[in-house]
């Protein structure tokens, strides 16, 4: 791949350009990829229109939690039985349990969380479990994944469920769900191990849409959102990608850098489809789809 960087500073030589790009500051806060923790706010909301209720699809699929759960809250923006999801991450959910033959055995258990609400889930815990319990497994206000639309809680199918540590036991189609996960886009967001990186307790039931490939080398490599995204930072550029490859196609993953910058231009000599995805730091992930 040949490729020319724009900036500031000037330009890095390369052959004949094809296929100009251009990305602006805007970006970094948009996409699949982006990360969210305590120091890494959410800074915008997901459009409603891109949101829509899991319970209200697919019913086959999902099974709407029939009686009541365990450490239900005292307020909610909207019914306990609706849970929103980003469009596209639901679609590849509903076609994850598909592939997995969990028709039924799995409910969602919350979805999208506005600010305010997050805010009342964690006082409401605080009162209830207290402080330590709440930091463990609670993001603070502003800095939960489930602002992004693209985080998912599920538990496994139960007359009783708990609302904040729902069951997931990793067997039977839960195990096949778990397995089959990251081809299409998901990874469990905070496993066993990396609580000193993620700062949130083990929790095998919230699942994070990134996005293919890099669900599938996040797993490989047994990285958290964290590491991978500092990975791709250090270790790539338009000049060298990281590189995949599955089934006969070969898909480019590049870190582009917005410090200091409002705008970045890349040229490439060659016309491919492509992903963008802001990472909520100092830069956007391009994804480049090719055939081998």
């Amino acid at each position: 791949m040949n490729a020319t960087l724009k900036s500031r500073s000037g330009f890095f030589p390369a052959r004949t350009t094809y296929e100009h790009l251009s990305f602006c500051s805007e970006d970094i806060t948009q996409g699949s990829l982006i990360l969210v923790n305590s120091h890494h706010p959410m800074q915008t909301s997901p459009e409603a229109f891109d949101l829509i209720d899991l319970n209200s699809q697919q019913r086959d699929l999902l099974s709407p939690h029939p009686g009541k759960f365990e450490n239900q809250l005292s307020h909610l923006e909207h019914p306990i039985e609706e849970v929103y999801l980003q469009k596209q991450a639901a679609t590849m959910l509903f076609s994850l349990i598909k592939k997995a033959h969990a028709g039924g055995a799995i409910t969602a258990v919350s979805g999208y969380r506005s600010k305010a609400q997050q805010l009342s889930i964690w006082e409401d815990t605080i009162s209830r479990e207290g402080t330590d319990f709440t930091e463990k497994y609670v993001a603070r206000p502003g800095c939960s994944e489930h602002q992004t639309g693209l985080a998912i809680d599920l538990a496994k199918a139960a007359p009783s469920i708990d609302y904040i540590c729902p069951a997931f036991p990793r067997e039977g189609v839960i195990a096949s769900f778990c397995n089959l996960a990251p081809q299409f886009g998901f990874v469990l967001r905070y496993p066993s191990g990396k609580e000193a990186i993620t700062q949130i307790g083990y929790e095998p039931w919230h699942f994070r849409y990134v996005g293919f490939p890099h669900s599938v080398i996040m797993t490989d490599r047994q990285m958290v959102l964290e590491e991978y995204l500092e990975m791709l930072e250090a270790e790539t550029s338009p000049l060298k990608p990281l590189t995949y490859t599955q089934d006969g196609a070969r898909i480019d993953i590049i870190y582009l850098s917005m410090k200091n910058r409002q705008k970045i231009e890349v040229d490439f000599s060659d016309v491919l489809p492509h992903t963008l995805s802001g990472t909520n730091k100092s830069g956007i992930v391009l994804t480049r789809f090719r055939r081998s």
